[in-house]
């Protein structure tokens, strides 16, 4: 799978699991929504999480392994599924978030996350060897990645799962960038990687009584009796 089928169906995947989240389980997506980077106002969890380290994560493994595998040793392993697409790799992202915990530990999970969705994308059932590196041997299967560009691109219009892949990815991309446009919450997805309209999660009740009572002194108003 390419850009487009890691991207798109892990964004709208996680979306569609956050906000199922939100639906069905509302005392737990709040203790979520509180521990998470998002200000304390907000409780839901589909507007907590950073959706852009979700998006990065979901690149992740090929953005490591890729100019590791195919160009810089290409010689010792030619090879564009190494190490970022085991599960050690999602692993020790989960054990250091786990010990850093707070800013720095939520965005390794969601990074974790992401590249968990890639492994599955890849079908990375298929290659046991690289999924459980190095459980079953320290050594990759090595591959001719000599015209590696060219394959991609042939593996597209040739793969219908690639092909498939990528155009519904492609769609869930598309459709979801004009909900933030439409809702006018691009510029929040781009500085806090929320999906929602724009302020989204800042609260929409009464105001506390001593900010009540100056807004109505500032316009003139006595306050009502209590």
């Amino acid at each position: 799978m390419f850009l487009f089928g890691h991207v798109g169906l892990t964004w709208g995947g996680a979306l569609a699991v956050a906000t199922l989240s939100d639906r069905f389980l509302p005392s737990a997506t709040h203790r979520l929504g509180a521990a998470s980077r998002a200000p304390p106002t907000v409780s839901r969890l589909s507007s907590a999480i950073d959706y852009r380290l979700v998006i990065v994560g979901s690149m992740l493994p090929d953005l490591i392994d890729k100019p590791l595998g195919v160009y810089i040793v290409r010689d010792e392993l030619s090879n564009g599924q190494i190490f970022a697409h085991s599960l050690l790799f999602v692993l020790l992202l989960l054990l250091v978030a786990f010990a850093w915990r707070r800013s720095v530990g939520s965005a390794l999970s969601l990074l974790a996350l992401g590249s968990l969705a890639h492994l599955a994308m890849d079908r990375l059932w298929t290659d046991l060897d690289t999924l459980f590196w190095p459980l079953l041997g320290w050594r990759f299967e090595r591959v001719d990645v000599s015209g590696w560009p060219g394959q991609m691109l042939e593996q597209l219009f040739s793969d219908p799962y690639t092909y498939v892949s990528e155009a519904a990815g492609a769609a869930v991309v598309v459709a979801l960038l004009a909900s933030l446009i439409r809702a006018r919450g691009l510029r929040d997805f781009v500085l806090n990687g929320r999906v929602g309209p724009s302020g989204a999660g800042r609260p929409k009740g009464r105001l506390a009584a001593g900010q009540e009572c100056a807004q109505q002194v500032q316009g003139g108003q006595r306050p009502a009796e209590r």
